[in-house]
């Protein structure tokens, strides 16, 4: 007694009281914990989505907003380039400062009308034939040179369309360098081409994007400028100006949809950064914001741990509150557990001592009670046991062996779904494994309403109170009723001199078929035929539903969620039974059962295991 009372102390009501509350407490702990991440995690991923594209957004309307203002620019210098006895020298030198120097203007409200992102940039007045006439900032080297090759130039040669057009990123043909531009016709008075106006800014001297640039990098934002074909025309790291980003998701999309979008980059599965996008304007240039993931997971992390912290704390003050209970019940225990011990040595007229707390007190008085009627229950409790247990191997061998044809049959292609689906992970795109993982959760599903049923048709009861063929009778009257399908049952022959089992058997393979009728078929008439021979049965059930393509192997349809057919040649193979299946989508189904009537061994082996 001494040495239990000393190494069993953990199995004292002391110490499991307070381990089951410590333990669902714990439990709830980690699933608010856990249910608060995911809330907290979708919030911050709808956030950073609404962000980002906001962001993008105001980013492009900015880089839209300057465009526009240089496009006025262009339109203000070719008007007054228009005139016959135009300067082109005096005009740039009047108005072109504005494409370098937003402070200088000929009005405070011209220069926030005219203001623009080519500063730093070059402007050149090209004749009809594409001589340079004039250059600012003046560079007498250009003056008299030939630019009519240049693309912009070829593109607007005697156009009169007095619209600027924005060029892409191009690799200027004297230099080899890449230049962003924009160019307009001068159109005279009497609207004939004179001449072009081209704008331009080399990506390698100036940086060109400002209205882009204002988000900072090291606040875990990046943002960038692309052309139409995918070139970057800003970027805060210099040395990716000028580089192809075309195959970037972000700018594959913009290129295809014109679009804005966002969307959340990952590396094998882990997030990496968040991405939106969004057009300039109409045009074909875009721009690209990237927010890095561990920006958007911060405040999360940050509030979990606020959360936790406040949950700790309160079980922690919960724990001690149970203790302090658990020790004024179990000191009035133990010494009803001492006086316990004095009756379990075998002196069942003991009485134990009655406490005055009320519901030990009960306890005491319902222990009292129990040892009187020991000595009563003893006899009659082992007549009982030995009569219950031979019931219950009878009832285990049913049992063990519908659960065998269809609960793990399910279970089996479960685990192999699961298999697959677990393998495909790193090659399948992540919606294709989502859609896998419900395909599973709906077989799992599935196999529980299995149970669920299971364990209300334990026994058929019409079959033990009315017979086999009335049952039938009432299988086929039941599909009518419940689910509106016209069934017709057919017997041919008596059933008569069939064994207890036999007649089960048949039950419950008219049964199954009829499930997998209403859960697949999808059909209006079936047709039940039982043809009651000398030496065999034969069962027969048809429909005139969707039909399927019937395998070579039945088992594999179990990979794709059908464990009905399979239950089927599973109890048919236990009466040494044979099964066929005709099937075409489209046509219908026909199961066909042969059952001897003589049991072989076959049948009590594998009812024996």
């Amino acid at each position: 007694m001494k040495r239990l009372r000393k190494q069993g102390w953990w199995r004292g009501l002391g110490f499991l009281s307070i381990s089951w509350a410590i333990f669902p407490l714990t439990l709830m702990l980690i699933l608010a914990i856990g249910a608060t991440g995911v809330a907290l995690l979708a919030t911050a991923i709808s956030g950073a989505e609404t962000r980002n594209l906001t962001l993008a957004h105001l980013s492009a309307a900015q880089m839209n907003d300057s465009l526009t203002r240089h496009a006025r620019l262009l339109t203000l210098l070719a008007e007054q380039l228009s005139y016959p006895d135009a300067d082109a020298n005096l005009v740039f030198q009047t108005y072109a400062p504005l494409l370098s120097d937003t402070s200088t203007s000929l009005s405070a409200g011209a220069s926030t009308l005219l203001s623009t992102s080519f500063a730093g940039g070059d402007l050149l007045a090209l004749d009809a034939n594409g001589f340079v006439t004039a250059a600012s900032p003046s560079r007498s080297a250009l003056i008299g040179q030939n630019f009519a090759a240049h693309p912009y130039f070829q593109r607007l040669h005697l156009s009169t369309n007095k619209t600027p057009v924005f060029f892409d990123v191009l690799v200027e043909p004297e230099t080899g360098r890449q230049i962003i531009g924009a160019a307009l016709p001068i159109v005279n008075q009497v609207s004939n081409f004179s001449g072009v106006l081209f704008s331009r800014i080399y990506l390698d001297e100036a940086p060109f994007g400002s209205a882009v640039q204002w988000l900072a990098p090291e606040a875990g934002w990046d943002s960038y400028l692309v052309d139409g074909q995918g070139q970057v025309i800003f970027h805060p790291d210099e040395q990716l100006v000028g580089l192809d980003f075309s195959a970037q998701p972000a700018v594959n999309s913009l290129r295809q949809s014109g679009q804005a979008g966002a969307y959340l980059l990952r590396a094998s599965g882990i997030p990496q950064e968040f991405v939106a996008y969004a057009p300039v304007g109409s045009g074909e240039w875009g721009v690209v914001i990237t927010e890095a993931w561990s920006q958007v997971i911060k405040p999360v992390e940050n509030a979990l741990l606020f959360i936790t912290g406040v949950l700790i704390v309160g079980l922690l003050a919960l724990i001690l509150l149970t203790l302090w209970a658990i020790r004024r019940i179990t000191q009035p225990l133990n010494r009803l557990v001492v006086q316990a011990r004095q009756a379990a040595t075998g002196a069942y007229d003991s009485q134990v001592d009655l406490s005055r707390i009320r519901e030990i007190r009960e306890l005491g008085q319902a222990f009292n009670h129990l040892v009187a009627q020991i000595s009563s229950y003893r006899t009659g409790l082992q007549e009982y046991v030995a009569s219950v247990t031979d019931s219950q191997e009878d009832e285990r061998k049913r049992i063990a062996r519908d659960l065998h044809d269809g609960t793990i049959q399910s279970l089996i292609a479960i685990g192999q779904r699961i298999e697959l689906t677990r393998d495909a992970l790193a090659e399948q795109p992540l919606t294709q494994s989502r859609q896998q993982l419900t395909e599973i959760k709906a077989m799992v599903t599935e196999a529980i309403a299995n149970i669920r049923q299971f364990s209300r048709h334990l026994r058929p009861l019409t079959l033990e109170d009315l017979g086999l063929i009335p049952a039938l009778h009432h299988l086929a009257m039941h599909l009518n009723q419940e689910d509106d399908v016209s069934a017709e049952l057919h017997i041919e022959g008596d059933a008569i001199g069939l064994s207890q089992d036999l007649e089960v058997a048949i039950f419950r393979l008219v049964q199954e078929a009829l499930n997998n009728i209403r859960k697949h078929a999808h059909a209006t008439q079936v047709d039940i035929t039982v043809r009651f021979l000398s030496r065999q049965t034969i069962l027969e059930v048809g429909d005139n539903g969707i039909g399927f393509e019937v395998p070579q192997n039945t088992t594999d349809l179990a990979t794709k969620g059908s464990f009905g057919l399979l239950g089927l040649e599973e109890r048919a193979a236990l009466f040494g039974g044979d099964i066929s299946i005709q099937s075409a989508i489209g046509q219908g189904t026909i199961i066909r059962v042969i059952l001897p009537h003589k049991q072989i061994p076959r049948r009590r082996e594998n009812r024996a295991e």
